[in-house]
Parts: structure tokens; C-alpha cells; sequence
């Protein structure tokens, strides 16, 4: 196989692509391409494109499934450590940069650019939630400005309000009527040329099942006052500066997340209400990322140098504290009370 790639890299780079052999050889790729099964899969495919891309000079399309393949590979290589991810989107990036050159008012190149911000974005949802959600939207944006209808743009703006949803507790159900229409919808669009991207369609069914089952629950459920879900009040005192946001996680007994947030601070206290909240057992840990960067800073030794804390106020030595000094029962509306490091 390495001999074959290098030999067909050597016969593309001395004579060039005509167009039907442009044709012939993405059509061979894209072959290839719907019979991935692995990472590994993903790194053969990504090569035939990137060879692909490197003859065929102007075209944007090679750029775009080579980007695509180290997408998959971040979102697919659970065994991946989250620099290992990076480095798969970093090379992504490049094809992306490039493909914005070639073709600057392409729909479907910044819906990709949103796909990629998306992976970059669930890497690590706590510290990057703010930032990537800001730049998905946006390509997401741009991506509809140059075509209204485009399906994909679509389905990632539907995945985003779904997932913000989510991350907040909300009932994602009052999303099915959307995503059942953009499901009906989708075989409408009409592709602008055979190696166009048609990628979507599942994950938009995926969001409509999703969405039935939860509207399923709410039908269910008795609208009587039955409900043992309550909300939970967290106030966070002694915070040292007024910019920035809290970011907070809540973990379950088992140190599952059940939700990740982030609160506002004002007059060094910054109030956060979770609402909906199952009767049982929980921890809290939160962060004041006050310079927006996305992240819990520290110095070089590795401590924080940005305040932080636990529910029940708990405190480690030279360490976090242990999780089990972090539960705390919920049972009742309740407000929590703590305090930043």
C-alpha cells in the first residue's frame, strides 16, 4: 500500500491532473471513503485526498474530506489522549485554511469549519464551551448566509440548540418538530456535483428519535405535581474580580458529570440556579475563569492562580479534596452556599 501511494504521488506531482483523471481518481477516493470502518481507515483515506488535493492544484473538494477524515479521527479515537485530538484537528485546519482560499464563498467550506469547531469544542466542554460555541455558530452563520438551505448548516445549528439544551437541563422535545422537518426536507436538496458532501442525514434522524423519546417521557409523565425534580441554588462568595465567568460542573455520586454551566459574577458573588435537578446525591466543582480564556490557570509549580472551590466547601492539601468530602444529598429546593480559593 505505502508503495502504491508513493508511487502514485510521484506520477501526480511530475504530470498533473486532467480533469477526467481529477474525475476517475476522486470517484476511486470517495470509494474508499464510504467503506471506513476505523481510525486507522480514516488515516488511508485522508492520504488518498490529501495526494488527491496536492495534484489537483484549485479544486477545494480533496481539501475538504481531507480535513473531514482528521474530524472523524478526533471524534472516533476514544483512545486518544485530548493532545492527541488536537494534533488530528490541527491538520484539519490546515486543509480548512486552504479551502477558504480556493473557494471563499462556499456553503458547504464553513459548514465543515463549524464541524471542526464543534470537535475542538467537545475535547474538553468545560474549558471551551464558551469559546467554541461562539466560533461554531458563527461558520455556522456563514455557512447559511452563502446558502440559506444548506442542509448541513442546518442540522449543526438544530445539534447546537439541542445540545445547549442539554447542557442546561431544558427539554429538548419542543426540538422535534424542527428536526422533523429538516428530516423531511432533506432528500429536496439538490447536490452541486457528484463528490459534493451529503453527510447529515443520520445524525438529523438521530436527533428526531432523540427528541421522540423525551417528548415520549413528558407525555407520560403525570402533569400533577408528582414531579420530585427541584432546584438547586448555588451562591459563590469571596471571588476576587468582577470579569469572566464561573464555570461549574455537577457530578453525581458515581463522579458522573450531569451537567456542566457558567454563572455571571457581581459584587464578588456569582448566583447560579439549576433547575429540574433529581432528588440524590451530588458534587460541585467550579472554577472563576476570569480572564476568558477558557481554562483554569496556574502557575508553574501547577497551582491555581485563578480562585476555584467544591461543594461543602471542602479542601484538599496541595491537592483537590477527596470526592467523597465533595456529596452533599439533594432532596429539596435548597440553596448552597460557597466559597472561591
Amino acid at each position: 500500500m505505502k508503495t502504491f501511494i508513493t508511487l502514485f504521488l510521484t506520477i501526480l506531482t511530475t504530470i498533473g491532473f486532467s480533469q477526467d483523471q481529477y474525475q476517475q481518481k476522486m470517484g476511486e477516493a470517495m470509494q474508499n471513503y464510504a467503506q471506513v470502518k476505523s481510525v486507522q481507515d480514516y488515516g488511508t483515506a485522508a492520504s488518498q485526498f490529501e495526494l488527491i488535493a496536492n495534484a489537483a492544484g484549485t479544486e477545494w473538494l480533496p481539501l475538504y474530506y481531507h480535513a473531514q477524515c482528521y474530524i472523524m479521527m478526533s471524534f472516533s479515537d476514544r483512545e486518544a489522549s485530548e493532545v492527541e485530538k488536537d494534533a488530528y484537528l490541527d491538520v484539519a485546519e490546515k486543509s480548512i485554511e486552504k479551502m477558504i482560499e480556493i473557494a471563499p464563498n462556499e456553503s458547504e467550506v464553513y459548514a465543515l469549519k463549524a464541524l471542526y469547531y464543534t470537535a475542538k469544542l467537545v475535547i474538553e466542554p468545560m474549558t471551551r464551551g464558551q469559546k467554541y460555541g461562539i466560533l461554531t455558530n458563527t461558520a455556522i452563520q456563514e455557512s447559511l448566509a452563502r446558502d440559506a438551505e444548506n442542509p448541513r448548516a442546518k442540522q449543526l445549528a438544530l445539534s447546537n440548540k439541542v445540545g445547549t439544551a442539554e447542557f442546561f437541563g431544558k427539554d429538548i422535545s419542543v426540538f422535534k418538530t424542527e428536526a422533523e422537518q429538516l428530516l423531511a426536507d432533506w432528500d429536496n436538496y439538490e447536490s452541486k456535483g457528484p463528490f459534493y458532501p451529503t453527510w447529515g442525514k443520520d445524525q438529523v434522524e438521530g436527533l428526531v428519535a432523540k427528541c421522540s423519546i423525551t417528548s415520549e417521557k413528558e407525555a407520560s409523565t403525570p402533569t400533577s405535581t408528582t414531579s420530585n425534580k427541584q432546584n438547586l441554588t448555588i451562591e459563590i462568595k469571596k471571588l476576587k474580580s468582577e470579569t469572566g465567568n464561573i464555570m461549574l460542573e455537577v457530578l453525581d455520586e458515581n463522579e458522573k458529570m450531569v451537567l456542566q454551566t457558567m454563572g455571571a459574577v457581581k459584587n464578588g458573588t456569582s448566583t447560579i440556579v439549576i433547575n429540574d435537578l433529581e432528588p440524590g446525591n451530588y458534587a460541585i466543582k467550579f472554577y472563576h475563569d476570569a480572564n476568558s480564556n477558557n481554562k483554569m490557570d496556574a502557575n508553574k509549580y501547577g497551582m491555581p492562580t485563578e480562585s476555584y472551590g467544591f461543594s461543602n466547601n471542602a479542601r484538599g492539601f496541595m491537592s483537590a479534596p477527596k470526592f467523597k468530602k465533595m456529596i452533599f444529598e439533594f432532596s429539596d429546593n435548597m440553596t448552597i452556599k460557597l466559597k472561591a480559593k
